[in-house]
């Protein structure tokens, strides 16, 4: 793979955290809550939920 093209895909995330932090993605249109049937769920309340359920899994293993 050809440098540029590299450099192209190490661009796309870095490209897209500035824009997150930016603000550019935000949007007050409800249409995901629409799509989906319920409301969204914020990255910071996942990230919080796989942590308690990980917390979880190691004492039950801890303690078998």
């Amino acid at each position: 793979m050809p440098l540029r093209a590299c450099r192209r895909h190490a661009d796309l995330p870095a490209d897209t955290s500035l824009a997150i932090a930016h603000g550019d993605w935000y949007t007050p249109s409800t249409d995901l809550e629409q799509l989906i049937g319920r409301p969204a769920t914020s990255l910071a309340d996942v990230v919080a939920a796989r942590l308690r359920a990980l917390s979880k899994l190691q004492k039950f293993f801890r303690d078998t």
